[in-house]
């Protein structure tokens, strides 16, 4: 169950390009994926990892110059920005609509942190975020930035694309998560980083 609110501050006679924007999620969990299909990736993005009941997102974001410009700052969702393709949201599973091997903090572990976005050519950005590596479910204010949880930095990118009314994107990035990490053969490791297109 999701109820947000978004408020415009144009639409609010104050000034141009801001938004303000939060989301409470009241979920609970149906299909343990890893348990019982053996797959690494959740079959469906709407099933929590475990039972919600929480503000999900609480940001506010700022578009300077018509877009020339945008930040995000507060508690969001980094997949809303990073690795976002319209048409994976289009399915069901979740893997369509990220790589699952990249730990951003995203549904339903969304976290605090601040994405700057520059437009540098006709429908082409570049984009940075910096959030808290905290992926506990229900994350609260008390835990964010504290260091306990590392850090976790993306940049990508993106130019957007339309075919005969299609929309598309070609995209290329890159993260790190600092801290450390258990890999799947149980080891542990300092930090942690990749790389897509």
């Amino acid at each position: 169950y999701n109820l947000s609110l978004d408020l415009d501050s144009e639409k609010l006679k104050l000034y141009k390009g801001g938004k303000f924007h939060i989301l409470y999620q009241v979920g609970n969990r149906r299909i343990n994926s890893m348990k019982f299909l053996n797959t690494y990736s959740d079959m469906s993005s709407y099933d929590p990892m475990k039972s919600i009941n929480q503000i999900s997102e609480l940001y506010y974001e700022q578009s300077i110059k018509d877009d020339l410009l945008n930040i995000k700052f507060g508690k969001q969702d980094a997949n809303a920005d990073f690795q976002a393709l319209n048409t994976g949201f289009e399915f069901l599973n979740l893997s369509f609509s990220f790589i699952d091997n990249t730990p951003m903090p995203l549904f339903p572990s969304q976290q605090m942190g601040v994405r700057a976005r520059l437009k540098i050519a006709e429908n082409t950005y570049i984009q940075n975020g910096f959030y808290d590596g905290n992926l506990t479910i229900g994350a609260n204010p008390k835990s964010f930035f504290t260091g306990k949880n590392h850090y976790f930095n993306m940049t990508e990118l993106y130019k957007e694309t339309n075919f005969k009314g299609k929309e598309g994107k070609y995209l290329v990035g890159n993260w790190i998560k600092t801290g450390k990490y258990e890999a799947y053969n149980n080891s542990t490791h300092n930090n942690n980083y990749g790389f897509y297109d």
